[in-house]
């Protein structure tokens, strides 16, 4: 087993996609939805997912939806409740989290401004990443298809943890960044899910105007 030194969970090597013999050479090791939060682009290992077809959301509403219009009660009904119950709420906690976390639209564009605004609080994420990876896990321990929400929440973290590597790179007054380091923030901006049209964040919209 491998414990994740920011997380503190722990994994069996092969879930998330290492050997044995590699934790034994690792000083430090984050699990692939902590080291989103870094900025890393995540991708669930296939060791953290269920290796049988899972119904989506639809399908068991679908199923809930048909067993009261024909006024049958099948076993396990109640089960289906609770799990489609389970599923609402926390999709429900994962949206408003994205929605709450993203930085204001009306942020300043200029990079000198937005850092201002940052340390002010008038741009800082309100939902925090923690609560967002826990989310994470929730949803891959769900016998319910949260493919598409867990990208979804993801893609937030991952942009989090660039996000905070550009500001870092973008305060800097004494030492403008070279055109390099503004090319490597730019190719992990993308890796992490940022397109050229992405105008609504201000930092990236800071980094693409440099």
């Amino acid at each position: 087993m491998i414990a994740c030194d920011q997380c503190r969970d722990w994994f069996h090597p092969k879930c998330v996609g290492l050997t044995a013999a590699a934790t034994k050479n690792l000083s430090e090791y984050l699990c692939p939805i902590c080291a989103a939060s870094k900025g890393a682009a995540f991708n669930l290992p296939s060791g953290l997912q269920y290796t049988t077809a899972l119904p989506t959301i639809e399908v068991l509403e679908g199923l809930l939806e048909a067993s009261e219009d024909i006024g049958c009660e099948p076993d396990g009904l109640e089960h289906l409740k609770e799990a489609i119950q389970g599923y609402t709420r926390l999709h429900a906690c994962g949206m408003d989290a994205i929605t709450g976390a993203r930085i204001a639209e009306s942020s300043p564009n200029d990079p000198v401004a937005l850092i201002h605004a940052v340390k002010n609080s008038d741009a800082v994420p309100l939902a925090s990443v923690s609560g967002i990876t826990k989310l994470v896990k929730a949803f891959t321990g769900l016998e319910i298809n949260s493919s598409a929400v867990i990208k979804s929440l993801t893609t937030y973290i991952s942009q989090f943890g660039w996000r905070g590597k550009a500001l870092a790179v973008l305060k800097e007054q004494h030492k403008p960044p070279t055109m390099r380091i503004l090319a490597k923030l730019r190719r992990e901006a993308q890796a992490v899910g940022f397109k050229k049209t992405d105008t609504e964040d201000p930092v990236f919209r800071a980094l693409i105007s440099r």
